[in-house]
């Protein structure tokens, strides 16, 4: 199942351009990237040798297919925590094309991810993960 987020394209002096969000959607957002922070992390203690394959060669492993970070290469956990954080208390209030291209492709694994493990009843209480889809708005509703 995908969760359909509409955006519109914003603009802006900078040189990138920036996509906003409803805040209702952008709250949606946020709280999925802290959900894939928090379930990650839960993962991150479990011995099971499947799910530490799973952290180590794609969860904290760089690749080139996320944007760069100030350090090199982001891994998924860096992108995200880094989202999280400059959203939370830094200056941005949008996403790129980029960094949608990105979430989509984290939370498309996220979700696969948590149907892989939802036998380890971490979190038993929690909805599936629903990938997320960023499409343009092409009319505005009023």
């Amino acid at each position: 199942m995908a969760k359909t987020i509409y955006y519109d394209p914003k603009s802006t002096s900078a040189r990138t351009q920036y996509n906003k969000l409803e805040p209702v959607d952008m709250t949606y957002v946020q709280t999925e990237l802290m959900r894939y922070m928090s379930l990650m992390g839960e993962l991150k203690k479990e011995r099971d040798r499947d799910v530490q394959n799973i952290i180590s060669q794609w969860y904290s492993k760089k690749t080139q297919t996320l944007p760069k970070g100030k350090n090199g290469w982001n891994t998924p956990e860096t992108f995200i925590s880094g989202l999280i954080n400059n959203l939370m208390f830094g200056n941005q209030n949008d996403f790129s094309q980029v960094q949608m291209d990105a979430l989509e492709n984290i939370s498309a694994n996220m979700s696969l991810v948590y149907d892989a493990i939802k036998n380890y009843n971490l979190q038993p209480n929690m909805p599936d993960i629903e990938k997320l889809e960023f499409r343009q708005r092409l009319f505005q509703i009023v």
